[in-house]
């Protein structure tokens, strides 16, 4: 595989605070599922250690709740091995623990999921198909 390409795509029609909650969501999910994209501690000029970044770009891209739903469908279509996606829901949003939340999840179909963001990691041009026609989040 080429190097990997990773992006975080959210709904652009909510406010900047559900937006802001989505995307730290999703990279904290992202990067406990490759935590190889999370770079070494690193020493400043002192040799005080700062915490290790990601290693590569993620841009954060505006959708609509339509393009989510059909970005949500390819993605479960593509192979596993060469895509990784994580799914923040109004569902996740809602609930108020993660008990709650598994419930909810549980009782409902894939299709009636509505999210507010995708992480996606992987195949650069599967990740590209996907995400390349969407702008910056501005």
């Amino acid at each position: 595989m080429h190097a990997p390409k990773c992006v975080i795509v959210v709904d652009n029609t909510v406010g900047i605070g559900l937006l802001s909650n989505a995307v730290a969501v999703l990279s904290m999910t992202l990067g406990k599922l490759h935590p190889d994209l999370v770079g070494e501690d690193l020493p400043d000029a002192s040799g005080r250690l700062h915490s290790g970044l990601i290693r590569i770009t993620l841009p954060v891209l505006a959708a609509t709740p339509n393009q989510l739903v059909d970005i949500a469908r390819q993605a479960g279509r593509a192979p596993s091995d060469r895509l990784s996606v994580v799914g923040f829901s109004e569902i996740a949003r809602r609930e108020r623990t993660y008990d709650a939340y598994a419930a909810a999840l549980a009782a409902t179909e894939p299709d009636d999921l509505r999210y507010l963001g995708l992480g996606l990691y992987g195949d650069r041009a599967l990740v590209s198909s996907m995400s390349g026609s969407l702008r910056l989040v501005r």
